[in-house]
């Protein structure tokens, strides 16, 4: 065993509230010896430990047994294909379970349902409400705001105290934490569920990711009550959950400064493994050990993961009335109907069309041909209707709940055609739409995000890709940021940002980490080609995008009168804990990316440049494809 593993089971041995006497000590070091995941394997021998002993003393016995009920739930050495099926979940976003974070318990409340599509005036506040806290507690678990545990301790400790804390304070820094928006027209207002105060935003630079109305930020600075302004104001340096610009004495400036990330994806956030935030696959597909035992379900389901060959293939502006993708789709389909193992899933997204349908009369009809002809297409595929799902996910122009937030499955009667092939699996999604596979989740969501987060937002300094071959971090290759050019383009006189405070300073220190920028990645299959300045930008800004949407925990993190959302269902939107893999898919070019553990990845349009995208579970890669033109 590894001796960094070693000592940390055995710190984790002294910590876990059982007493181990010496024999079954030695028997449960041997026997996680002999695993590669024993840190994974050891939660669930000391809860099974834990059900069979009387006191909190543990005997070989007692390990033994809890060996005994792991080795059970071993799986099989092999995979049948078909069987995979059952390990396949596609959550919509009305079956997605809703869980509110309960600020003075500091746990996480299930929310029953069902959740009407049409909420009341209540729903709007309880959905700022819940956006608030999840954000709220997953910075305060960042070790720069937890309180230190001896007065004489070292550690950079900035509380966030409320916006009504402000009443009556003036001169001193302070660290506030809400949403941006305006409150009255061409006034930016921090708002928080005490109260709300005006900011200042002269002397605003660049940062990296997008800000706008809507965003939740972290700001630092004080009240000044001397000012000429009758309207109190907090000013200082502002960033947003992620990124968290700081503030000045006499502005409000942004920075690309070290800021709190997000929960990583490595591993879960802590407090949370209690929590289902996902529905449990069918009964039916375990034993009753696992059933029993929700942590043996999820080794079993990682042991078996890993032997998975499936292929999961996610195409995006599927355009069924032009000729050209109809060719270049029936090529993608024929090669796949021939390898050994079919793709297990083929995620067809919209818009099915090149241009918003139905709208004639006679467009309904015309739009139910199209889909025949997709349907011709499948069945001349025999062994993908036997072997292979097919999942389609509406896009911008598709005729399903318009541009309402969460967007409803295309109409059964549009896809007719495709629902009548014998023995073909076809599902219609919502949008965004989650696929559970074993122990991984992936997230979908087809938006032109990036064109509405740039109209909304103000657009700053977004995450550099490193050239090729300079062996450069992204930070190292980036262009000095024109301080205040945000600031005039919103008309505002830029002024030079004083020093924060000390905290502030050290703050950003502490905070500094370098996997805060999302990491583009190129597929090695795919030809190295120089980047016209254009498609540079392209995706820069897709990167930006990236970062706030993994930042803010939410897939569009717009005011409601940019996006309109479902009051009720918009957790279904929330990114919260952090998804194996987000399939942002976009209009712009293709990309994939890494940010704090997770996956993203653009399968690009079709039409344009005919890439697609395939992802292996069982070993978590993602390749980027393309049909030759």
């Amino acid at each position: 065993m590894d001796p960094a593993v070693s000592r940390k089971l055995n710190k984790s041995i002294a910590m876990c509230g059982v007493r181990f006497d010496p024999e079954a000590r030695t028997k449960l070091l041997s026997f996680l010896g002999t695993l590669d995941n024993a840190e994974e394997v050891f939660p669930a021998i000391i809860k099974e430990v834990s059900l069979t002993i009387k006191d909190s003393k543990a005997e070989a016995k007692d390990i033994e047994l809890a060996i005994q009920k792991l080795e059970q739930a071993a799986p099989d050495a092999h995979i049948n294909p078909d069987d995979e099926h059952k390990y396949l979940r596609i959550i919509d976003a009305r079956a997605v379970p809703k869980f509110r974070y309960d600020a003075h318990r500091k746990i996480f409340a299930f929310v029953p349902g069902p959740h009407a599509l049409f909420g009341d005036a209540p729903a709007k506040i309880a959905m700022f409400n819940d956006r608030y806290h999840l954000l709220r507690q997953r910075l305060l678990r960042q070790k720069n705001f937890v309180p230190p545990l001896l007065p004489q301790s070292k550690q950079v400790y900035c509380p966030i105290v409320e916006v009504s804390s402000l009443i009556g304070a003036s001169g001193h820094h302070k660290f506030l934490f809400g949403l941006l928006c305006q409150l009255t027209e061409g006034k930016f207002h921090l708002e928080d569920p005490s109260g709300s105060i005006e900011l200042d935003l002269s002397g605003m630079s660049k940062s990296e990711g997008f800000f706008g109305d809507g965003t939740f930020v972290l700001v630092e600075g004080y009240r000044d009550l001397n000012a000429s302004n009758p309207i109190p104001q907090f000013l200082g340096k502002v960033q947003s959950q992620h990124p968290l610009p700081w503030a000045s004495p006499t502005t409000l400036s942004w920075s690309s400064s070290p800021i709190p990330p997000p929960s990583d994806r490595r591993p879960p956030p802590p407090g949370i493994f209690h929590v289902v935030f996902m529905c449990s696959p069918p009964n039916e597909s375990q034993d009753a050990t696992l059933r029993a035992h929700p942590i043996l379900k999820q080794l079993h389901l990682r042991q078996v993961e890993t032997r998975s060959e499936a292929m999961l293939v996610f195409v995006s502006d599927v355009w069924l009335d032009r000729p050209r993708v109809l060719e270049k789709l029936a090529v993608m389909l024929h090669g796949y109907n021939e390898v050994d193992v079919p793709p297990l899933v083929f995620v067809l997204m919209g818009s099915f069309a090149s241009k918003p349908m139905p709208q004639g009369p006679g467009d309904h009809q015309r739009v139910r041909d199209l889909f025949g002809q997709l349907a011709a297409l499948i069945q001349e595929c025999p062994r993908l209707v036997a072997h292979s799902r097919f999942v389609l996910v509406p896009g911008p122009n598709d005729l399903s709940s318009g541009p309402l937030l969460p967007r409803a499955p295309l109409p059964p009667s549009l896809v007719a055609p495709l629902l009548a092939v014998p023995g073909l699996r076809v599902t219609l999604a919502t949008n965004p739409v989650r696929l559970a596979f074993f122990t991984q989740t992936i997230v979908i969501y087809r938006d032109n995000l990036l064109q509405k987060i740039r109209r909304s937002c103000f657009a700053l300094n977004p995450p550099q890709i490193a050239p090729a071959g300079t062996g450069l971090p992204p930070s190292q290759t980036q262009a000095p940021a024109a301080a205040g050019a945000v600031a005039e383009a919103a008309g505002v006189t830029p002024v030079p940002a004083p020093s924060p405070s000390p905290e502030g300073e050290a703050l950003r220190e502490g905070l500094s980490n370098p996997d805060e920028t999302p990491q583009a990645t190129q597929d090695p299959s795919m030809a190295l080609e120089e980047d016209s300045a254009l498609q540079q930008e392209t995706r820069n800004l897709y990167m930006a995008m990236v970062k706030t949407v993994f930042d803010q925990a939410h897939l569009c993190p717009l005011c409601p009168q940019t996006v309109p959302i479902a009051w009720n269902l918009d957790h279904a939107m929330q990114l919260y804990p952090i998804p194996h893999m987000l399939l942002l898919a976009d209009s712009c070019t293709h990309l994939t990316a890494e940010y704090q553990g997770a996956k993203c990845v653009n399968p690009g349009s079709f039409p344009v440049d005919l890439t697609f995208v395939v992802y292996y579970p069982g070993n978590r890669t993602v390749e980027v494809s393309s049909i030759p033109p």
